[in-house]
């Protein structure tokens, strides 16, 4: 799923990623639509959005992360021509030092 609002970026990459035959592409107009309700209604594998609409989302993210999200998260940075990817998987830890092993895995 490409969330966009007034960023090119997005819908050009949403263009892009539509040109292989191989992907499902959802695009979600933020201007338009509840970017939440768009997610949990097409629960997406991957979301691609423009970090820079994110201040116009009213705590989108936060709102996001704490929904415990089983996706990877693409955040697409014209400002600073970046690309971050944040996975998430969800682990539960029993204690400190389960903690510290999942921690170093994952760096």
């Amino acid at each position: 799923m490409v969330l966009y609002g007034k960023s090119l970026l997005a819908q050009g990459v949403a263009h892009l990623l539509e040109t292989d035959q191989s992907m499902e592409v959802t695009l979600a107009n933020i201007d338009q639509e509840d970017p939440m309700e768009a997610i949990l209604s097409t629960n997406p594998d991957v979301l691609i959005l423009d970090v820079n609409n994110l201040k116009d989302m009213g705590g989108f993210l936060t709102r996001l992360l704490r929904g415990r999200p089983v996706m990877s998260i693409v955040g697409l940075d014209s400002a600073e021509s970046a690309i971050y990817i944040l996975w998430f998987q969800q682990r539960a830890v029993k204690d400190s030092q389960e903690f510290l092993a999942v921690m170093r895995d994952e760096i």
